[in-house]
């Protein structure tokens, strides 16, 4: 696939113009951020193992947060592409929220960026051509019946703000996030993403994906509600670290009481140890991910925040700094894991099943969720290809879903038996919104007696 570094020079340009048009329009009392968001992506929607539609994306909006004093107020517009119309409509959307600001309560938390540190950060890739992936799948997956979505292309952001700080990153990659499906209308669910297309790589992790899917042609089980010894894969692990970042490690959660993590900083007694194993940090080095928010603020490279289940740190945002008088790290707004990378441990990914012996395999997890927060327990359920397991090898795949309901204190905790020396990359694929930057680096587990209510 073609690059797009000279578009990418254009687009940054343009930006750099729209930039000093509205902070020229400022103010002495107001203060503004403007964040960048935009792709130019090839995107393949695959069905019954056809392409049935291909299309190209190029996108980019803008997100402005205007500070006046103790008010804020946010708006955002679509670029065009016409430097002279969007500087205008730019203007004109800085004029509406100046009008909303003065409706707005004053706002006592409310921190004007102040950061003018500059950050530059270029992730070129080398996508491949539409035909290599296309024979790819016809080769490695012939009459078999998928479904999918690839994409591929250039992601950019950027922040800056009339205080002078200035950010920008880009990257190019490919995701392909597919399901094979039974004639019994059962499926395995798969993605892989990456710079470059490693097709050895590739083929192998195919022939094991073939191998499951006829694994699941066996005559389903269901196992009774009870507990069991479970391997979850890396994706499976990457959801539910997901969940450190709603109501979890964030420092406002904490002190307003409303963290399912509270056990590891009480108000009383002492705090609860995970498992030694268990070690969680957001690194953005190792991800290749932007260390800047919306705020303009660079977090720090890396940030242990779980080490040997010992808390560490947690994520302060400069709005919870603010508030109760702490220092910050730079930390969204939101207060989530941006960066998240769990430390591998020291059983080989081969040997999982047999450490297991006997249970459950849970490469995929749905629909998480809290059940009782103030216990840290999360409910959810099995998806996708799951299997029972005998004598370490899978001898049946589940007839249903299974709905698990347990504490992440205990999965992570007490529960947690083995962590696998490999790790994978799992970009997040989601295009709502369009693609996304994120990303988790997470091992496979295995947690002893996960219960499971039906």
């Amino acid at each position: 696939m073609k690059t797009a570094t000279k578009s990418l020079d254009s687009v940054r340009q343009a930006y750099q113009a729209i930039v000093e048009v509205l902070f020229s329009a400022l103010s002495n009392s107001e203060a503004l951020a403007i964040e960048l968001g935009g792709e130019q992506s090839l995107f393949v929607r695959l069905n019954q193992g056809r392409v049935r539609q291909v299309g190209e994306v190029d996108e980019a909006g803008l997100a402005l947060r205007l500070f006046d004093r103790d008010r804020q107020v946010a708006g955002s517009l679509a670029l065009t592409g016409d430097l002279a119309l969007d500087q205008k409509r730019g203007l004109a959307v800085l004029g509406n929220l100046r009008t909303e600001i003065q409706a707005m309560p004053e706002d006592p938390l409310a921190v004007a960026p102040d950061s003018t540190f500059h950050s530059e950060m270029s992730n070129p890739g080398q996508t491949p051509a539409l035909e290599d992936v296309l024979e790819f799948v016809s080769t490695e997956f012939r009459a078999l019946d998928l479904a999918g979505i690839y994409a591929a292309g250039t992601l950019y952001r950027a922040v800056s703000t009339s205080a002078g700080a200035r950010h920008w990153y880009d990257s190019e990659s490919f995701s392909f996030d597919y399901s094979l499906i039974t004639p019994e209308e059962r499926m395995l669910k798969d993605s892989f993403a990456g710079k470059t297309w490693p097709a050895p790589l590739l083929r192998a992790r195919a022939l094991q994906k073939r191998a499951e899917l006829e694994q699941l042609r066996r005559t389903p089980r269901m196992p009774e509600p009870g507990r069991y010894d479970v391997l979850l894969g890396p994706a499976a692990v990457a959801d539910l670290l997901n969940m450190f970042s709603w109501n979890g490690l964030g420092e406002g959660s904490l002190r307003r009481g409303r963290s399912g993590l509270g056990a590891l900083r009480p108000v009383e007694g002492e705090p609860r140890r995970l498992s030694p194993l268990f070690s969680l940090s957001e690194d953005f080095e190792t991800l290749g991910l932007p260390r800047f928010n919306d705020r303009a603020e660079l977090a720090p490279a890396t940030l242990p925040l779980i080490e040997g289940g010992h808390l560490k740190n947690t994520l302060i945002s400069t709005r919870t700094a603010r508030e109760y008088g702490i220092v910050g790290n730079q930390a969204s707004d939101g207060e989530g894991l941006r960066a998240p990378v769990m430390a591998a441990g020291a059983l080989d990914k081969q040997d999982m099943l047999s450490e297991l012996g006997a249970g459950l395999y849970i490469p995929n997890v749905h629909y998480l969720n809290w059940s009782d927060l103030s216990s840290g327990r999360v409910t959810g359920m099995t998806r996708y290809a799951c299997f029972v397991v005998e004598d370490g090898r899978p001898v049946a795949p589940l007839s249903d879903n299974l709905r698990f309901d347990e504490s992440l204190l205990y999965i992570f905790g007490e529960g947690l038996a083995a962590v696998s020396s490999e790790r994978d990359r799992l970009a997040d694929v989601s295009t709502y919104y369009g693609r996304s930057v994120g990303a988790t680096l997470a091992p496979a587990i295995l947690v002893r007696g996960l219960r499971f209510t039906l």
